[in-house]
């Protein structure tokens, strides 16, 4: 059992980190760039998620039915939820706005944003310690918009690869505190 867990890990984990490496593609369009996932990152989680089911059903029968039953769980999940949130995540920025969609299984987040309509802009950084991962930093876009409404938009997903496209456009129309680029 423990070799077969093993062997799997050996096969499954490099994929997975290779997957990882380059999952955000750039797109353009008529007068604007969109910023989503790879077709083929949703895809390689939804044959992952097949993988774990096959060793969940061969790990129930055979070997440990509790990591079995984790494992036929866990499968259809990675391939049934995984890849349409995914798919889902992307950012639209042209000259007159931008937009973000973001979506965590039944949470879909969408924040339209007309440049001529921003009053303010700040990115507010927020670092907190973790045992396991050290320091770990959160980007918020807090925007004060003419209506007077703020509006916050967590910087995370795609809406990391298209920052300095979005800053570029805010600091062309006098927002200059804005970084070009997301501080490391």
């Amino acid at each position: 059992m423990n070799a077969l867990l093993r062997r799997t890990g050996q096969v499954v984990a490099p994929v997975l980190l290779l997957a990882l490496a380059g999952c955000y593609t750039m797109r353009e369009h008529e007068g604007g760039k969109t910023y989503s996932v790879a077709w083929w990152f949703p895809l390689t989680m939804a044959l992952a998620g097949l993988v774990f089911l096959g060793l969940g059903i061969r790990a129930f029968r055979r070997f440990h039915k509790p990591i079995g039953i984790l494992l036929m769980i866990f499968g259809p999940f990675l391939t049934l939820a995984v890849p349409p949130m995914m798919l889902l995540n992307k950012v639209t920025v042209d000259d007159q706005h931008f937009e973000v969609v973001d979506c965590f299984l039944w949470n879909l987040e969408r924040n339209y944003v007309v440049y001529d309509e921003v009053l303010g802009a700040r990115l507010d950084i927020l670092k907190t310690q973790t045992q396991s991962a050290g320091e770990v930093k959160k980007y918020t876009l807090e925007l004060t918009m003419k209506n007077g409404q703020p509006q916050s938009i967590v910087v995370k997903n795609a809406f990391k690869e298209a920052w300095p496209e979005v800053a570029r456009q805010l600091r062309a129309r006098g927002f200059t505190r804005l970084p070009e680029q997301l501080p490391e």
